[in-house]
């Protein structure tokens, strides 16, 4: 299932042509990942704290279509994909009035934070 989140780009968070900068297009992403976690399952804090897991990226690879400027409103769009064994992919949509700006696909790994060992799905 599909969770999406809004956001308003701001002015920091843009280049010198005011467009989005790649970093914090990644950050927007990663966020609503870990807000679906936080409505849906466990939040990643509590994950982290209490189950000493973490989620770390493995890979993550991202196409961007159109650039999103400052001041704009974005909606992103992300939901889990069946994984195995220890990876655990999530894919991502972002959308500036309905048009789709950028998509992305991250891998990541579930991680042991006391022994450092992967954890399997």
């Amino acid at each position: 299932m599909r969770f999406k989140t809004h956001y308003n780009i701001r002015s920091y968070e843009v280049d010198l042509h005011g467009a989005l900068k790649p970093m914090q297009l990644m950050q927007l992403l990663q966020e609503s990942g870990d807000r679906q976690m936080r409505e849906e399952a466990v939040a990643y804090d509590e994950l982290y704290n209490k189950e000493h897991k973490a989620f770390v990226v493995s890979r993550m690879s991202i196409e961007v279509f159109r650039p999103v400027e400052k001041y704009y409103d974005v909606d992103v769009e992300t939901w889990i994909i069946p994984g195995k064994g220890a990876n655990f992919p999530r894919g991502y949509e972002m959308y500036k009035v309905g048009q789709l700006v950028a998509k992305a696909i991250c891998n990541l790994a579930l991680v042991d934070t006391g022994t450092g060992n992967l954890i399997a799905s």
